[in-house]
């Protein structure tokens, strides 16, 4: 009763939380908006803010750049590691950009954004279906006995196991 009585006053039921991302991620979203706003000012075609909107062959570019900034993000992840195995942070240094002096992980997270609207359209929900399922093969070529074992059962003719 307390539930639907709180839902008459505010009805936010079923709808987004979005300080679930703006207080768990305070620090990456800062560091997000920082990109975004150095790209605006190195970048300045109109519209200021959406120039990265214009870019001649965006999505094969910004997938270029996310595999940029994916390499020395991996060695910071091996640094990490290894320094986690000393539990000795304060020496850990992560690699940063040369231009914009932000890491590379966030650069990847403002590239996968872009690529992100490109692909799938701005202010479009993408909803994921499941894939429809397999027909049984019937041409298969096994390679090892185990193999053998599983295309029988799939097919359901394998007498050799015990129920």
């Amino acid at each position: 009763m307390q539930a639907s009585l709180d839902q008459e006053k505010k009805a936010d039921a079923g709808k987004l939380r979005w300080s679930l991302l703006t207080v768990q991620f305070n620090t990456a979203l800062r560091c997000i908006a920082r990109i975004l706003c150095k790209g605006a000012t190195k970048y300045p075609d109109p519209p200021r803010h959406q120039s990265w909107r214009t870019v001649e062959d965006a999505v094969r570019r910004y997938k270029d750049a996310f595999d940029r900034h994916a390499d020395p993000f991996h060695e910071d992840i091996a640094h990490f590691l290894e320094y986690k195995k000393l539990n000795d942070f304060h020496i850990l240094e992560l690699s940063v950009s040369h231009d914009f002096k932000e890491l590379h992980i966030d650069h990847m997270i403002v590239n996968l954004l872009f690529l992100r609207d490109l692909i799938y359209g701005q202010n479009r929900d993408v909803t994921i279906q499941r894939p429809k399922a397999r027909k049984k093969p019937t041409n298969v070529v096994a390679r090892t006995y185990s193999e053998v074992l599983l295309w029988l059962d799939l097919l359901g003719t394998n007498t050799s196991r015990k129920s």
